[in-house]
């Protein structure tokens, strides 16, 4: 979660009340601070593309999750910049309405178990990190199913993803990001999850700062529909960076030099085989000569024995 405090505008107030403060919470690739205590990820170029059209002034604050939850409710911060949906965010602050990524809630097993689907998740006991987001909407899901489980809280996914390790647990609710890149850490959990859980982000306001909601929509509105747009681009920096595409004439040229090292290499063990056989059939002809040669000289010191002795 990133939150965001922005003081609402008015038509002649100062400039200094213009400035947007942002809470930034480590979630990468999403948004975080850097080593030089800068903000980057994806959300951050979203926000700073909207800052600059509605011409807010971004200053970025660390926090933590649960601190900018509660400063939110007080007032003292007015937006959560990322805020994975759910029926209680939904309840206390303004959502945006316009999606600005989705995600999943992952249960994962350990290898021996034989678990293999969601519904066979009943009656086990799941890991789950404290406060997540991704656990309250998997439980959600299997609620919905009449899959009833018993959770064990931890305060981190590492700590989820170890009690499944370890067999603490018949299985663990980590959101997929973080699957994704630490799953094959962890030797003893099957890398395919057995339950899939659909988590939205959105940005969340105060309910005292309703206009910042619908600038944003706006903007994600119009970003969203121009694939060339500064979102679609903070998305394929963030999450799908950029191949480099390599030019025809190179990809012609690298496909005519392996065909022509292809062919030599044919034709260099075409020759080889072709050298063995010759070589074998020299060796073949040299034997019955030197055959043939132990032959006469054998037959020549018969005759010159025979004619010594008359």
């Amino acid at each position: 979660i990133t939150a965001l405090l922005f003081t609402p505008l008015a038509n002649g107030q100062a400039d200094a009340e213009s400035i947007v403060r942002v809470g930034v919470i480590q979630s990468r690739p999403f948004a975080f601070m850097d080593g030089k205590s800068r903000a980057k990820g994806m959300f951050i170029d979203i926000l700073s593309h909207i800052a600059g059209r509605e011409k807010w002034t971004l200053r970025y604050i660390p926090c933590t999750a649960p601190q900018g939850l509660e400063d939110l409710k007080k007032g003292q911060l007015d937006i959560l910049v990322y805020a994975e949906y759910s029926d209680a965010l939904g309840r206390n602050f303004n959502i945006n309405k316009v999606e600005l990524h989705g995600s999943r809630a992952l249960a994962y097993v350990h290898k021996s178990s034989d678990i293999e689907n969601k519904s066979e998740l009943n009656d086990k006991t799941i890991a789950v990190m404290k406060n997540d987001i991704y656990a309250e909407s998997m439980k959600k899901a299997l609620t919905i199913k009449n899959i009833n489980c018993s959770y064990v809280e931890y305060q981190s996914y590492e700590d989820v993803l170890d009690a499944v390790n370890t067999k603490k647990t018949d299985a663990g609710i980590i959101s997929g990001h973080y699957g994704y890149k630490k799953i094959k850490s962890f030797d003893n959990i099957k890398k395919r999850p057995v339950a899939f859980s659909k988590v939205t982000d959105h940005f969340a306001a105060s309910r005292n700062n309703p206009e910042i909601i619908k600038r944003i929509d706006a903007n994600l509105s119009l970003m969203k529909r121009d694939r060339k747009s500064a979102y679609y681009k903070a998305y394929g920096k963030w999450l799908w960076p950029m191949r480099k595409r390599t030019p025809l004439w190179l990809k012609l040229s690298l496909a005519g030099m392996a065909a022509l090292l292809l062919l030599g290499g044919c034709f260099i063990v075409k020759y080889k085989r072709e050298l063995k056989k010759k070589a074998e059939k020299l060796a073949g002809l040299n034997d019955k000569l030197k055959k043939e040669s132990d032959r006469r000289r054998n037959a020549e010191d018969i005759l010159y024995i025979t004619g010594k002795n008359k």
